[in-house]
């Protein structure tokens, strides 16, 4: 009897996804919109917040705001 052990892989590749859940009950719900959302429109990363509403903040970020002078107590400059 051969040891086909060792050769076992070789034709029978085979992949292994991770299901896929669409909204529904039991769906996490984003802290900004407050929406259900499937797993999947998570990033690891955003703490419970959608990509869709991480993909809209991207536009309201102000990268180089303007600094304007002030006192000391928060006051503009005259």
């Amino acid at each position: 009897m051969a040891d086909t052990s060792a050769h076992a892989r070789d034709g029978n590749v085979m992949e292994i996804l991770s299901p896929t859940r669409v909204a529904g009950p039991g769906s996490p719900i984003c802290d900004c919109c407050r929406q259900p959302r499937s797993v999947e429109e998570f990033d690891q990363d955003c703490c419970g917040i959608c990509m869709t509403c991480l993909e809209c903040d991207d536009m309201l970020v102000d990268v180089e705001p303007e600094a304007s002078p002030r006192t000391a107590r928060g006051r503009p400059v005259p």
